[in-house]
Parts: C-alpha cells; structure tokens; sequence
C-alpha cells in the first residue's frame, strides 16, 4: 500500500530540490490548491487528484497537477516549468504535495493570500523592470478583398523567435505567467518586461486577443495559431503605431521587404507631362501604388509606406480616379492653360512629373472685380485669355485666402460677405492693401465707389519745431474735415468699429493704427478736441519720446521737419556728446563716472533736467561736483539741499574735489541763515538741509539760482509735505536730484521727483495717477507701463555696481530665522491677541483710515518684543533668542578677524547691545540721532582707521552719507519696512574703498510679523523691478498702502 508522506516525498526527490520545495511552501508560495478523491472499482483503489498554483521568488506562476493512489502510488505528475522529466518531482510539485499532507483533506482554495502575494510581486513589478524584449512585426497584405490581411509577431532577447501560439503567449503576459517561445527563449513576465515604445504595440494585440476569446467559430476567430487577422481599423491602428519603427511587409505573399513608413513626401510615381501644340498629354508609367487603408492615409509603393496629409490624399485620390481606365490622360485646347496653370505646378511641387517639350511661360496675373449690391459685396477673381501665358495661381490662391481672413465665402466663382458692414469697412480698410501690395489690379463698381472706406493710407501727420522752440503736432485724415476729428477719435473712445461722416463715407476704427495715434495723445496728453482747430505744443522734452512712439509703432505718415530732426538728435545723444571732463577730475573718475558727467553736461545743453540714480556707493557726489565744477566760467550760484546728516559731508566733499568751488553751509539762526543766503552771490555753492529749507523758502525764492540739486531726493516723495512745496519754489536754470531709490512706496514718489526737475513733463498728479499709477498698479497695464518707460528712460540715470565696479568685492546677502524662546513667544502671542482685538475694533469704530495710528504703534510693540521684550515688558525675565544670536555671530566673526556694523531703528534696543557688549569687553562704537554732525564723520574716521570692534548704528541716523569701509559684515537686527534703507545702510561698507567680500546678516523671528513684513514687500518690489529695470527695492509707510484685508492678514 502507498502512503504519501512528507518522508516518502523527500525519497522521490533530489535533496537540493526537496529543500526548495520546503522553501516554497513555509514562504507560502502555494495558492489555489484543489483536491478531488475517488474511488475506482475497476482498480479497486482510491485515486486523488491535485490541482494548484505555485509562484516562485522571481514572481513566475507555474501550473501543477499530481495524480496518485494508494495501490501503485503517483500515476501522473505534471508542472509547466522545465525541470519535470519522466515524471521527476520538481521543488513546485513537492510544495504542492508537501501542502496536501499538512492540510489533508481540509485543504481549501487561499485566494486572499494569493492576492496578497500577487498584489505584491506587481508592486515590485512595478517599480523593478524587467530586461525589455524585442518584438518585430511582419505584415501580410492582400489586395484581394476576399483575402484578410494578417499580421505575425517574432521576439525574443538577442535572437527573436516567431510566436507560433499568440492566444496562448497574449494569456500568459497578461496572467503573469512564464511561457516557453523557442529553444533558447522562454518568457518569464518578472523577468522581462515590454518598452515603453512597444506598448501601444500591445494594447492592439491584446484588445485583438480579448475580442478573439468571445469567438467560438475557428474561420470566425481573429488570432488563429501565428496569425493575427486585422480588421481595416485595427490595421490603421498597426499603422499609426508602426510610423517610428521598421517592420516588414509582403504583398500577396510575395517579395518580403524590410521597410519604414515616410512622412511629408509623396510617392516618386512615374508620371510624364508632354505639351504639344493643340494638346496636354499626361502618362502614367510602371507600377501603380497600393493603398492599405481606407481614404488612402497611407499608401506602399516600391518598398516604402507614405503617409499622406489631406492635401496629398486630396491629389493622390483625384490620380488614382483618373488614371484608373487608361495610362494615358489627354487634354485639348480649351483646358491646356487650365492644365499647365493648375495640374503641372502641384505636380511638380510633390516632384513625380517628368517634363517633355514643356515650354517656360510667362504667368498672367489675377485681376480683382468688386460690387456691392445693397447690403452683399461680391468679388470675382479673373484672368484674361492668353494662351501664351499660365495662370499665377499661387496669386489667385493669395487673394482667396486674404477675402476669407476677412469674412468672405465663396460660391461657385463668386466670393461674398452677406449683411456684415463691420467686416465690409475692415476689408475696405485693411485687406485691400493686402492686395494692392503684392500688386494686383482692382477694378470698382459705381456701387462701390460710393462706398468709400478712410483707412490707415489716407493719415497725415507732422512734427515740426517753432520759433519758440516749442513741438508742434498735427494729424488728418486726407479728405476729412478737420472739424470730424473729435468725433471720430471719441467714436474710437467708445469703442466703436467704424464712424459714419455727414455724407456717408465710413472711417475705420477697426485698424490698430488709428488706435496707436489715439494712445499718443493719451500718453503725451494731447487734447484731440483741439487738434482739429491748431496743432498741438508739447514742449521739447518730449521730443525723444515722441521721435521714439512713432519709430517703434511704425507711423511713418508723420512728417518730421529739420529742426525736430535735429532736437531729436541732440536729444538722443546726450551721453555721447563730446564734454571734456575738468583736469582735476581727469585722473580720479572712473569711466563710468566720466560717463554720468557727460550725461549731466548734456542734459544741461538741451535745457532740461534728470535724475542720477546710480546705486548706493558709486560716487553720485564726484559726478554732482565735477558737472557744478565744469561751469564756474560764468558767476552763477549754485543749491544743493541734502538730508541734515550730510551737510558737511558735502562741503568735506566739494573742498577736498574742487579748489575753485568756494563754497557755503546755510546753518545758524534764522537770522544769520538769512543774512548768509543775503551773500549768496559770493559763493559758487550753497549747501542748505531739507528741515531748514521750509523755513528760509522765502529768503530762496528772491534767487535765481543757476542748478537747484536734491541729495537723497526722495526726500520730497511725499507731493503734500511742506519741505517738498517749499523746495518746488526754489527758481533755478536747471534742476537735478540725486537718490538711489526713486521710488519708494509707489509711482507717484517719481512723479513727486519729476515735477521738480521738469515741471508738467508727466502730467498732472491727477492725470498721472488716472494714465500711469492706477493702471500700471491695479489693472497690470502693460502699455501704461512701457509708456512710462519711454517717458522717463531718457531722464534717468541708472547704474548697479555689479554691472560698472567690476573690481568691486562682492556683497554676499543671507537671512538667519530665529526661534523664539518660550517665554518670549508667551509674551508676543499674547500681546499679539490684545493687538488684534483693539485693530479689529478699531476698525469696525472708526474705519481704516482711521486706525492707521493705532496700528503703527501696535505694529512696533510686536516688533520690539521680537528685538527686546524687555523695552515692552517691565521685570521680563526670560531669554532674548535674537540678542543671542547676534552675540554669537559677533563673537565668532571677531574671532575669525572681521569687523562688524549693527543697525537698528530702535536706540533702546542698540543701548542694549552695547551694554551685552562691554560686559563681554568687545571694543564696540555707537552712533545714534543725538550724536552731532561732526562727531558722526570722526566717528567713521577712527572706525576705518581700526578703531572699535563693533559699530551699533541707528539705522536712520548712519544709513546714509558714512562711508564705513573698515567693516565687512552688516547685520541688520531688526528689518525695516523699507529695505531700500537696509540696502542704503549695507552700502556704507559695500563701496568703492572696499578691499574685503562684505557680508550681509538679517536676523529675522520665524512665525513674526517680522516675516509677514518682509512678505508684503516683495510685492512692491516687482512694481519698482518693472518701472525702473532693476532690484530697487520699496515700502517706507506700507501701511498707507495696507487694505483692511491685508491688515488683518499680518495680525492672522
């Protein structure tokens, strides 16, 4: 009797493969196992048959089925992989059996952990590709309708073997199971996987696989044993996926070709054009193409497959059709020039006409017919009859396309447009010219010269210079009453595509060039209610914006007069013009700064003013003296006013530069400023403060100074302050200003600027804000913007140091978040909620604008707390995370030999500092609002000389004027709402004189208003980046520009 056991088992088989087969079956590898028992009497014995599923550690699935009885033991054994001979036990067999006699009869199917294990294997799958197999593809085709065309399929590794099974190869890819190919290739889907180029290869093969198993009928059947049996969608699916790969193709089973699908030709049939003398003979030689699919997309001949676009199917099918009774197509006298003009050329063009006794004509050109019958215009396209000239019908296809841009259809030889007078006026206007200027003749009914459409090449215009030297501007419409032109322009205002004159006639509003005119007058102010009465004056500043509107937007109907040539010229070379600079000067200016005296001296000549705005650190004072020095010839006097910090920064300045300067400081008490302003015409310099210019305006304003120059000129940002409308009175020839940061907090700062400099040249405040700020600002105008970049550009002075002081030490900028301590963050969050219940009431009260000071100050306490909680809380006596961090950066940067300046806006926080400082017996320096002025520059003095360790600074006492190149790290301890000021203060170490790379520091409290703050500004940023071309930055008084929203963001 046999008994199957674990023992018996491990006797049938090999020990390395019994091991296996234990390893198979404890990692449960073993799924789907079905037992079936029976007893047969004819044997008298109880037969037990197995089924099971067994996947190994690759993922590869194997089928298994044992047969045994208890009489003669096993019967049958059966396993798809390759190890079982002569019924030998393989390790997937031996699993089976081993699970069989652990289990017994209680064996069930475990499809949960054979999911379990299958979801996993295609996870790694998944992530863990296989080697990729090739696939070729071979295709039979057959022009036989009766015959289907098939498809065999050939793969493998290096060597590729046909797939004589494909249902069964299909099944096994999608099942995840191993299937023998050829000798030397068996497929195992964890160890092969298919290309990226190949799958849309096999998403056909397998929708042609799942259609083929609801077949039951063999002659039915898309797959049967190699063969695949296309449909004709399922073969222009194989095409479109065989375009980018080789492949082989037989024709009725005849001439195997390796071959390539061609993409853009046509195919090189032979056809020959003969011309006789009453007669065109076409000839159709060799053999004919076959197309493979419906619509003839794509077509073989002479061992190529060409996919043809519509326009060669077009072609391609009309052949075809006319060549399918004769080889030989003749035409006679009345289709000759039809033939030559239209067939010959396009079917030169595709290269497959052979030419014979085919003379070079001449080619007649089309001629346009216009009419319009009541609300319809009609248009025919004709040629003349000419038989020794061909017919441009590259001309006639022109013409066509240009009438259908413009709404036309076509009927037959007539094209039309049908009740459209927008479309009627736009053609009228535009799309004729489109057609005289490729020069074809247009011939007009009576009804259409009626309807007269004023278009773009009626316009006029002119430019010229007066007596007074003043621009005079005028502009018409030849034909046009002047006293029309506000009407038409106001049409235009309101949007309207076309303006009806008294007697009928039709100006279009349509095109973009009366659009373009409209805008000049907007930009340049120009008032079009006027125009058509007098030309318009602009005044000769705007003669380079003006020159430079009409260039770049291409109006060339503008007349330009000598004299605007010639200011237009002076202007535009007012860098270049040919200024000696002062020897003393000569040696000691860089070529930049040779180069911003020119740019001084020229805008002197031309009479108009600018603004230098080179960045912080370039010398903005050495080009300012310089330019004063070089026009001393004449007894003029000069003002400068400059911020109170700088005073005598300037006269230092002006006496160590300039010997021949004599030079005066208005200081003192009213009435000894007055009785100096009283001497003024013998100095050549009066250097006064922006704080006591509002109090001496009156004494100023009885001179007529030579230049008026502003130092740090956003000091006069704000249109209302009193320091700007007393400065604004001040009478000079010319006037300049000098700042590194010409806008601040937004447009209307520059226009502050430039109507000191050039009073009117951007407009009215009003009109500014209406044409320039409020576009460019909340509607994102892009044309607002580049008008005022063509308005300003050539007034303004910009250069960065990293673009003209090559030599300069590079400046290095990094922020360090720091982490509140716990007790700071107690205090701060809950002075933060108190902050935020009073803002929101206050609001509600008493509205936004009203609660501005209110929130300012709360603002700074929850600023204070992040510097120093306790200049806010009495007795705090917990850490400070920001003073820690700066006594450590201060102590290694020592160590590692560098000096430090440290700026604050908070003097109590920057007393605080020096009391850390000296306990820890760092030499440190300090300067604040209550130092004096002279004290100030003695104090840099010593400081680059090597005095001190450590600088503390208040930001708005030391930002400006200093030069502190014996530091070279900045740290900015608390950030300021304008880092335009934080750049200022960096730049008293980061300037000419500076030997070292300068390090800038920002410490900032992580999770603060501090980064909300620094937020906001990015913003204004962009404004400042796309008005004036660089990195300037923005934001003193972002409240004033803060909604309610945003407020409320900051204290979220």
């Amino acid at each position: 009797m046999f008994n199957i056991t674990k023992d018996n088992i491990r006797k049938l088989m090999k020990p390395k493969t019994y091991k296996e087969a234990l390893d198979l079956y404890n990692g449960n590898k073993v799924f789907n196992i079905v037992v079936n028992e029976n007893h047969n009497d004819f044997y008298d014995a109880n037969f037990v048959k197995i089924n099971a599923e067994v996947m190994d550690g690759s993922g590869n699935d194997y089928t298994c089925m044992i047969l045994f009885n208890n009489k003669t033991g096993i019967n049958i054994i059966k396993c798809n992989c390759s190890n079982v001979k002569n019924n030998d036990i393989c390790s997937h067999v031996g699993a089976v059996l081993i699970k069989y006699i652990d289990g017994k009869n209680n064996v069930k199917s475990d499809y949960s952990k054979r999911l379990l294990y299958g979801l996993k294997q295609s996870i790694i799958k998944r992530e863990i590709k296989g080697k990729p197999i090739n696939i070729e593809v071979k295709l039979h085709y057959f022009t036989e309708t009766t015959k289907k065309s098939y498809i065999n399929i050939r793969v493998g590794e290096d060597r590729l073997y046909v797939v004589k099974d494909v249902s069964t190869f299909l099944k096994s890819i999608l099942e995840n199971k191993q299937i023998k190919i050829g000798e030397k290739f068996t497929y195992y889907p964890y160890k092969y996987s298919i290309k990226k180029r190949d799958e849309e290869l096999f998403e056909l093969l397998f929708a042609i696989y799942h259609d083929n198993e609801d077949v039951v009928k063999d002659k039915e059947k898309s797959i049967l044993g190699k063969n695949i049996y296309l449909t004709e969608s399922g073969l222009s699916r194989l095409m479109i996926i065989l375009e980018d790969r080789d492949f082989s193709i037989l024709i009725n089973d005849e001439g195997i070709t390796d071959c390539y699908i061609v993409v853009d030709e046509f195919p090189k049939i032979n056809l020959t054009i003969e011309e006789k003398e009453e007669s065109v003979k076409l000839t159709l030689s060799g053999g004919e193409p076959i197309s493979l699919v419906r619509g003839n997309k794509y077509v073989f001949y002479q061992g190529k497959v060409y996919k043809l676009d519509q326009y060669k199917i077009n072609i391609y099918s009309l052949l075809i059709k006319v060549f399918s009774n004769s080889k030989v197509v003749k035409y006679y006298k009345e289709d000759r020039q039809d033939v030559l003009s239209y067939v010959y050329p396009v079917l030169k063009e595709l290269g497959i006409a052979a030419c014979k006794n085919v003379i070079n004509y001449d080619y007649l050109k089309p001629k346009v017919y216009m009419d319009k019958i009541d609300e319809n215009m009609l248009i025919n396209i004709k040629f003349e009859n000419n038989d020794k000239k061909l017919k441009d019908v590259n001309g006639e296809v022109y013409i066509i396309k240009i009438l259908q841009d413009f709404g036309f259809y076509k009927d037959g030889e007539i094209i039309y447009i049908n009740d459209s007078l927008d479309k009627m006026v736009e053609f009228m206007s535009v799309g004729l010219d489109k057609i005289q200027s490729k020069g074809y003749e247009i011939y007009y009914s009576e009804n259409i010269k009626k309807f007269k459409v004023y278009s773009p090449h009626m316009y006029k215009g002119s430019l010229k210079v007066n007596e007074g030297n003043m621009i005079e501007v005028s502009f018409e419409i030849d034909g046009i009453d002047n006293s029309e032109l506000y009407n038409i322009f106001e049409a235009l205002r309101l949007k309207k595509k076309y303006y009806k004159l008294k007697e009928g006639e039709i100006v279009d509003l349509s095109n973009k060039v009366i659009k373009k005119i409209a805008d000049m007058f907007k930009y340049m102010d120009l008032d079009y209610s006027k125009i058509n009465q007098k030309p318009a004056i602009l005044s000769k500043e705007n003669a380079a914006y003006i020159n430079r509107y009409i260039d770049e937007e291409n109006l060339m109907f503008f007349d330009k007069d000598t004299r605007f040539e010639r200011m237009v010229k002076l202007s535009k070379g007012l860098e270049n013009m040919k200024v000696g600079i002062p020897n003393e000067f000569n040696s000691i200016m860089r070529d930049y700064q040779k180069r911003g005296f020119r740019w001084f001296k020229s805008l002197d000549h031309f009479g108009v003013g600018g603004i230098l705005a080179d960045e912080m650190g370039l010398g903005k004072t050495l080009q300012t003296i310089a330019f004063i020095s070089s026009g001393t010839g004449h007894k003029e006097t000069s003002i400068i006013i400059v911020p109170t910090s700088i005073v005598y920064n300037w006269k230092e300045e002006i006496e160590k530069f300039s010997k021949n300067l004599k030079t005066l400081i208005i200081s003192g008490t009213k009435r000894e400023r007055a009785e100096a302003i009283g001497e003024y015409y013998n100095y050549d310099v009066l250097i006064t403060s922006y704080s006591l210019i509002r109090m001496d305006i009156e004494e100023y304003s009885k001179i007529k100074f030579k230049y008026c120059i502003l130092d740090e000129a956003q000091y006069i940002k704000n249109k209302n302050s009193l320091i700007t409308k007393a400065v604004k009175k001040i009478r000079a020839k010319n006037c300049f200003a000098l700042t590194g940061t010409p806008i601040e907090n937004c447009l209307s700062e520059l226009w502050s600027i430039f109507d000191f400099i050039m009073p009117g040249y951007l407009l009215s405040y009003s009109k500014f804000v209406n044409k320039y700020e409020n576009p460019i600002i909340k509607e994102k105008d892009k044309r607002a913007l580049y008008e005022l970049n063509r308005h300003i550009e050539p007034f303004i002075l910009r250069r960065l140091k990293e673009s003209v002081v090559k030599e300069l030490p590079s400046k290095v900028e990094h922020k360090i978040l720091i982490e509140m301590s716990q007790k700071q963050k107690e205090v701060y969050y809950a002075y933060l909620k108190n902050a935020r219940e009073k803002i929101y009431r206050s609001i509600e009260e008493k509205g936004i604008n009203n609660s501005k000071f209110i929130i300012f100050s709360l603002l700074t306490r929850l600023r204070q707390i992040c510097s120093n909680p306790r200049t806010v809380v009495e007795n705090y006596n917990g850490k400070n995370a920001k003073m820690d961090v700066l006594m450590d950066t201060i102590k290694t940067s020592i160590a590692n030999r560098h000096r430090i300046l440290v700026f604050s806006q908070f003097t109590s926080v920057l007393k605080s500092i020096k009391d850390k400082l000296i306990e820890k017996d760092i030499d440190v320096m300090y300067l604040d609002g209550n130092t004096k002025m002279k004290d100030r520059f003695q104090l840099a003095d010593e400081f680059n000389k090597g005095k001190g360790e450590v600088f503390l600074i208040s930001l708005k006492a030391g930002g400006t004027g200093l030069n502190l190149t014996g530091a070279d790290i900045v740290v900015h301890f608390d950030p300021w709402w304008n880092p335009a000021v934080e750049n200022q203060a960096s730049d008293r170490a980061h300037r000419i004189g500076q030997k070292k790379n300068v390090e800038i520091i920002k410490l900032i409290t992580r999770g603060t208003i501090e980064e909300k703050i620094y937020k906001l500004q990015q913003e204004k940023k962009k404004m400042v980046d796309n008005v004036l071309g660089d990195k300037m930055f923005s934001e003193e008084n972002v409240l004033l520009n803060l909604d309610e929203q945003k407020i409320k963001n900051i204290f979220g």
